[in-house]
């Protein structure tokens, strides 16, 4: 009778507790357990347990090097059992070599990860073929020394035990490895760990046995996609990225990530990949703190309930900015960076598809004029029913510079002016006589109430239309003069007060829109960091002021800001 794995047994009880629903975990999580379980069944692969045992052993008598428990062995948590045993022991079947090549583990902060990770390096120089190319890799140089300061110190720890102290050289067994600042060798193997920022200067020749990238949701696309292409010429070459979400869900990481969440739905396969997309998943109450372990699986362990409830406290009272950033590095949801003005997916709530017939109806208007490189857009906001403001936008750009805005911010301009969502001018400047024209035709359709506009290019339109009694007035772009009208825009469409027909010019300019905040937490939306054209947005924003200013106790009355009402 065979000898029972103890940690086949602790792996099969963390997919028996998460799929009866004893742990709590994201579904992403879920369904990366359900996956696990139906490999099982496959016949291209098998769970090599002689494997499993050897690697989790030894990582389990190494010593933790930092922290309270320094000097103690490291003691894996359920879900690093499964996380550490699903990467080292899944093997392919017809050949023996190792399944996953690619593993991106995303979790709250302070769950341990890093720590795992250099526990893993330290078993593949330590215990490796000879020749192992290590690689960790971080947005920055501190970043990347995180993991291996920790390899580093756990080498360190093995050399003492050997009984040796000699500096800065450690034996272990018969290897003795050189320690340095970034780099530990050993000589007589050619194995080595090296720390590198992820940069495309520092990503050229790699040939690497392990790599790990750490935050790797924050590097430039380029660099990520140097590193999971670079181990073409390894059979059993693993690259792990552990990280939480970024403030950018448009770069190449996010790239594997969307394959790895098709993978887990079934919808794709990846059968190389392994994942692990921990985090509250989009419809769960972030005041439920019952959940909060699906984000943080080391809770009561090397993080504290009560310390993320005292941080989640401090960030409502400081504003959306802290917690916007408590859910990303606590709660592991993607919502955008501190900086990023909405969340998407409350905009789309406020799709309600066709807008209604509203003619007639009081209206705010505010315009984003521009020459040739930017868009010039005219949001309305018009009385609806139920207290809610619809959202009208008309768009415009010239054709001459489409294209390269086309490739350049990758927005779809020819297809947006083919389908009527933009108007593309001839030539290479706006057509201000069409603007002008569409303002008018407002007026008419329309009780407008005030039209608020940009004043760089505004001044000939301005003296024409308040001359046929078009009540058009200039807004200062300064945080003293946009902040309530942002904040404004962000309660109503946090509250559902507004609505809108899908408008996909005006999604892509909310979606991209980043807000600078000061530290009184004005705010207004910043063209220069946000990374695609935002004039829409920005457009809305003054609408939105015009609508909310429109009392002669408005505080831009008392700026002495010209107001209509």
């Amino acid at each position: 009778m065979a000898t029972p794995s103890p940690y086949l047994e602790r792996l099969n009880c963390y997919v028996q507790q998460v799929l009866t629903g004893v742990i709590p975990v994201s579904q992403n999580v879920f369904r990366a357990v359900e996956r696990h379980r139906r490999d099982l069944e496959d016949e291209r692969f098998y769970l090599d347990v002689e494997q499993l045992e050897s690697v989790l052993s030894f990582i389990e008598s190494l010593p933790y090097v930092r922290g309270d428990k320094t000097g103690e062995n490291f003691k894996l948590l359920p879900w690093q059992v499964f996380t550490m045993g699903s990467l080292v022991a899944w093997k392919w079947t017809k050949t023996g070599h190792r399944r996953f090549r690619f593993g991106i583990l995303e979790l709250a902060r302070g769950q341990g990860k890093t720590t795992m990770l250099s526990a893993l390096l330290a078993h593949q120089m330590v215990k490796g073929p000879a020749g192992s190319h290590c690689y960790c890799f971080g947005s920055a140089e501190r970043i990347a020394l995180l993991a291996f300061g920790d390899t580093k110190r756990i080498i360190m720890r093995l050399g003492e035990e050997a009984g040796t102290r000699i500096r800065p050289r450690r034996v272990i067994g018969n290897q003795e490895w050189v320690l340095g600042y970034r780099d530990i060798r050993e000589n007589e193997t050619g194995s080595f760990l090296e720390a590198l920022p992820a940069r495309e200067d520092t990503l050229d020749g790699l040939d690497p046995t392990m790599v790990i990238c750490d935050e790797s949701s924050t590097y430039r696309n380029r660099s990520f996609e140097k590193i999971t292409t670079s181990t073409v010429k390894r059979q059993d070459a693993l690259i792990v990225s552990i990280t939480t979400p970024g403030d950018d869900d448009t770069g190449i990481y996010n790239e594997h990530r969307d394959v790895g969440v098709a993978t887990l739905a079934q919808e794709h396969e990846q059968p190389d990949s392994f994942y692990y997309l921990a985090g509250l998943d989009e419809d769960d109450d972030i005041e439920d703190t019952d959940l909060w372990i699906k984000a943080n699986p080391s809770l009561g362990v090397t993080c504290q309930l009560d310390d993320l409830k005292l941080r989640y406290q401090q960030a409502k009272r400081s504003g959306l900015p802290a917690l916007k950033a408590f859910r990303r590095f606590h709660l592991c949801q993607w919502v955008g960076g501190a900086d990023s003005w909405i969340q998407i997916e409350k905009w789309d709530k406020l799709n309600l598809g066709k807008r209604p017939d509203l003619k007639g109806r009081r209206a705010w208007a505010g315009l984003d004029l521009s020459k040739s490189r930017d868009m010039s857009s005219l949001v309305t906001v018009i009385e609806g029913d139920d207290e809610r403001l619809w959202v009208y936008g008309q768009h415009w750009y010239p054709t001459e510079t489409a294209e390269e805005r086309e490739n350049s911010w990758k927005i779809p301009l020819t297809d947006w002016g083919r389908e009527s969502y933009l108007t593309l001018c001839p030539g290479g400047t706006i057509d201000y006589d069409a603007v002008e024209l569409a303002i008018r035709q407002l007026n008419d359709d329309y009780d407008l109430q005030a039209i608020w506009a940009d004043p760089m290019f505004a001044s000939g339109l301005e003296q024409r239309l308040e001359r046929d009694g078009i009540p058009f007035g200039t807004l200062k772009q300064s945080i003293q003069y946009l902040s309530p009208g942002t904040v404004k825009t962000e309660e109503l469409i946090a509250e559902g007060r507004l609505a809108h027909d899908g408008d996909p010019v005006l999604r892509s300019a909310c979606q991209h829109a980043k807000a600078y905040r000061d530290c009184n937490n004005n705010a207004r939306l910043d063209k220069r960091s946000s990374k695609s054209l935002i004039d829409p947005a920005m457009a809305l924003v003054m609408a939105v002021s015009a609508w909310h200013t429109v009392s002669p106790e408005s505080v831009y009355e008392a700026n002495d800001l010209k107001t209509f009402g």
